[in-house]
């Protein structure tokens, strides 16, 4: 953990307070919903960009028309348009109400029943089954009465149906049809003496227009239906960007809890600032180019782990110190990028600073991945400094700067800060001096002893005898076996005895740093 940040990370998103887990799960519901959004815009994009066309395609329908609608005839020609509006309105609600008729048929027929079978009667004249009878004829009364209504009703839609057909075709508005489509023909006869190669052409190009018109309608409620998906994708984006920022505090807040008065390790969360080779790994894989070094200097250009150039170079160099001002600068930035990086994936634009090579690249990427760069932020990184005598404030240091020892003990004093669940230690007492022993894993076990229970596999006797072990096991080599030699608490002679051949100073040590917990002086 001391030398992978991702490791020690991993430990913090485990805990209850910060549930990586159940933050990854909404994460991943909320992306999917937003690819799927612009997945659809996509198709509605296919379709709205008809409009142009179409509305190129009526301009010149409307200029045909022209020819015909600026003689003296417009008048006859325009009644006609209207009437042959009127007409389909009429028609169309004249077949809804055939429709209503054939589906009322449809359920008469379908309700209609044979006979009732008696044949699973085979004692009518008995009480019981003479009622059951009665029931099943009664039954197939009331459906056969059902189907005689719904017969009627058919009936009685149709003669109305047929009453309204004749007030239609007897009505004045009728009549103003039929003069209107005479005098049409009459019109288009007259066009064809005058010089009109296909005057009959008028009639076709009309119906053009009302098609074209009508396209422009669906089109223009498409593009209604694009823009809001659209609206719904930009708001879907705005919450990934409050979950990312989400986990980043709920990890900066975490750790202020667990290292409030902690003097000896100091973690800071620096938002979307990893060590340099695990955001190049996750963002080669973004633009799928992973597992390869292609374009080296157009993603980063690095010195001695400090961001200098290229694309995360430029993302992560020079950032504030405050943490804060660090996530809006960065966040800032990343809007720049990922709008470049699209840009030039879809051909709209060359950005500044990128070849050509990387370009054509972006190019081949799919629709769904240039949606995921929208998507993508950068894991947070760690800042662990550590104080070495557990002083002020003033002497933490960035661990990179400390021993192998000192590294371990930081991320040790971590680890015995928080949780209830047992812990196993294996040999903490490796790389540490014996004042690090004491002031690190003593003190803390005596803290945390309390709240959880510590297991502790050690061959310094200080740890045990200082720790206020309540029970100890000594273990031997036998047979080319591991074997529990004793066991018991410190208040065991065998027990004692078996600390003190081992430990530096023997029983006087022992006595001496036993005496705080007042069991007397130890005898032999």
């Amino acid at each position: 953990m001391a030398e992978n940040q991702d490791a020690l990370l991993r430990v913090i998103d485990e805990a209850d307070s910060v549930n990586k887990a159940e933050w990854q799960v909404r994460w991943d519901q909320e992306e999917k919903r937003y690819l799927s959004l612009k997945a659809k815009c996509r198709e509605l994009d296919v379709q709205s960009s008809q409009m142009e066309k179409v509305r190129g395609d009526l301009d010149d329908v409307i200029r045909k028309l022209s020819v015909f609608e600026g003689s003296h005839h417009a008048d006859i020609l325009k009644s006609y348009q209207a009437k042959q509006r009127q007409v389909r309105v009429l028609d169309e609600w004249r077949n809804r109400w055939v429709s209503v008729e054939d589906q009322i048929l449809a359920v008469h027929k379908a309700i209609l029943l044979s006979n009732v079978d008696h044949a699973a009667f085979p004692d009518p004249s008995s009480e019981t089954e003479k009622e059951a009878i009665e029931l099943l004829d009664g039954a197939h009364a009331e459906i056969q009465e059902l189907a005689k209504a719904l017969k009627a009703m058919v009936e009685a839609t149709a003669g109305r149906r047929a009453d309204w057909e004749t007030r239609r075709d007897g009505s004045a508005w009728h009549r103003g049809v039929i003069q209107c489509e005479e005098e049409y023909t009459s019109l288009v006869t007259r066009l064809r003496d005058e010089g009109f190669e296909n005057p009959a052409q008028h009639s076709i190009v009309v119906q053009q227009r009302q098609e074209f018109e009508q396209r422009i309608i669906e089109l223009e409620k498409i593009e209604e239906i694009r823009t809001d998906i659209l609206r719904q994708s930009q708001e879907s984006l705005g919450r990934l960007k409050a979950l990312r920022q989400e986990i980043t505090r709920k990890r900066q807040t975490f750790i202020d809890n667990v290292l409030v008065s902690n003097r000896y390790v100091s973690i800071k969360v620096l938002p979307y600032q990893p060590e340099l080779s695990v955001v190049e790994v996750t963002f080669r894989a973004l633009i799928n180019r992973a597992n390869d070094d292609s374009f080296a200097q157009d993603i980063l250009v690095e010195d001695d782990g400090k961001p200098l150039d290229g694309l995360l170079g430029r993302l992560l160099k020079d950032v504030p110190g405050d943490a804060q001002s660090a996530a809006a600068d960065i966040e800032a930035r990343l809007e720049e990028m990922k709008t470049n990086l699209i840009a030039a994936a879809l051909g709209e634009a060359t950005p500044v600073g990128m070849k050509r090579p990387l370009i054509n690249h972006l190019k081949k990427l799919t629709p769904e991945q240039c949606d995921r760069i929208r998507t993508w932020y950068p894991e947070d990184g760690l800042q662990v400094s550590y104080n070495a005598d557990g002083t002020s404030r003033r002497n933490f240091r960035p661990i990179e700067q400390a021993s192998p020892g000192q590294k371990t003990a930081a991320i040790l004093a971590f680890i015995l800060a928080y949780g209830t669940e047992p812990l196993v230690l294996d040999q903490p007492e490796d790389d540490l001096d014996n004042r690090l022993i004491y002031d690190l894993i003593v003190q803390q076990i005596r803290q945390i002893k309390t709240r959880r229970q510590v297991i502790v596999i050690t061959h310094n006797p200080n740890i045990v005898v200082n720790g206020d072990a309540e029970k100890v096991l000594e273990m031997e080599f036998k047979n080319g076996q591991c074997v529990v030699a004793q066991r018991g608490s410190l208040q065991s002679q065998a027990v004692r005895d078996a600390v003190c051949r081992v430990m530096e100073g023997g029983t006087e040590a022992f006595e001496k740093r036993y005496k705080r917990i007042a069991l007397g002086r130890f005898g032999n």
